[in-house]
């Protein structure tokens, strides 16, 4: 009777020593004894039960669960971010689950969750276009020292013709009086235009020296004097010398940070190129085409110029296009001569 009643007192301390440890209570220990395990480890085999399965202890490395299946890491700042750059924070869940055995046990996890992004950290920078006041914008671009250079450009100016003209006459003609300028044509091209009679020898010196034509070879142009004398208009201290009434029209497009302008010029009306000649070589074409031919005129239709300007104002890219047509008593001969130039600044 002693020896039942100190095995019930054994029972109801090992009862509460389980309960105030917070140790899972195995109910089958009650019947069946000791499961054999120790700190999760099985030192003996208990033949009165069945396989049981281990609970994670304390001392056991928990699993990481991280964001949607995501490898998490740690950046330079020491935050935990996931593989696709995110910062991540991590937290311990508790849950209540049943094991192999029916056993109902708590399990504790590790557990990584997107940090919510509700404002940019401060004191970072960007680069690029910023919106300012007045609609302008500030680019900050790389310079040939590779420092940077800030420039502030219209955002989506929109030009009347007149404007469109004077921004490429003031970036266009100082290119014939700048020091440290230098042009290059890159292209010129000469394709027949209209109808053609012209006959006998002058006809043919003519077709000779006007006919279709791709020549490729750069030609460069870096001193003031030689400027003047073989960049447009050819022998001419400006660029450009049109007014208003010269013009059919003139549009400017913004093309990035630079800046596009577009003239067409109205048709000469006299063998002297009173219009063309304020805007491409029209005088200097004219005169090559009179040694040829003594008595040819010359008269241009449809001319058009096209400048790219940049962010600084200045003419960096101009094509010419003149149609010119030649005329002697009644023969008759047309090409389109077109240029390509480049201009670069020191």
């Amino acid at each position: 009777m002693k020896n039942k009643t100190r095995i019930t007192a054994l029972l109801t301390a090992l009862v509460m020593m389980f309960t105030l440890t917070g140790c899972v209570l195995d109910m089958e220990f009650m019947t069946a004894g000791w499961d054999g395990y120790v700190n999760g480890e099985k030192i003996w085999d208990n033949p009165n039960r069945g396989e049981a399965t281990t609970v994670p202890t304390e001392e056991e490395t928990l699993p990481e669960e991280g964001v949607s299946g995501e490898e998490v890491s740690v950046d330079e700042n020491g935050n935990v971010v996931s593989d696709e750059g995110e910062e991540v924070q991590e937290e311990i869940i508790t849950e209540t689950q049943t094991n192999a055995a029916g056993q109902t046990v708590i399990v504790t996890k590790k557990v990584t969750q997107k940090v919510p992004q509700t404002a940019k950290p401060q004191g970072g920078s960007t680069q690029g276009t910023k919106p300012q006041a007045g609609g302008s914008v500030n680019t900050t671009k790389a310079a040939s020292n590779g420092g940077t250079v800030q420039t502030t450009q219209a955002a989506n100016k929109t030009y009347t013709a007149a404007e469109a003209l004077e921004l490429y006459k003031s970036a266009a003609n100082p290119v014939k009086s700048k020091a440290g300028v230098t042009v290059t044509r890159t292209r010129e091209v000469y394709t027949e235009v209209g109808s053609s009679n012209l006959s006998g020898l002058s006809g043919t010196i003519i077709k000779k020296a006007f006919g279709p034509k791709d020549d490729k070879e750069q030609k460069v142009f870096s001193t003031p004097s030689d400027i003047v004398k073989s960049f447009v208009v050819e022998k001419q201290s400006y660029v450009c010398n049109l007014s208003m009434s010269d013009v059919k029209s003139v549009t400017a497009k913004q093309s990035g940070n630079n800046t596009v302008v577009t003239i067409y010029v109205k048709d000469d009306t006299s063998n002297n190129q009173n219009y063309s000649n304020k805007a491409v070589s029209a005088t200097a074409v004219a005169e090559l085409a009179a040694t040829f031919s003594s008595g040819l005129t010359m008269k241009c239709k449809d001319v058009r110029v096209t400048a790219t300007i940049d962010s600084q104002g200045r003419l960096v890219n101009l094509n010419t296009y003149m149609p010119a047509y030649f005329s002697k008593d009644d023969q008759y001969f047309g090409a389109a001569i077109e240029q390509w130039w480049t201009v670069s600044y020191k």
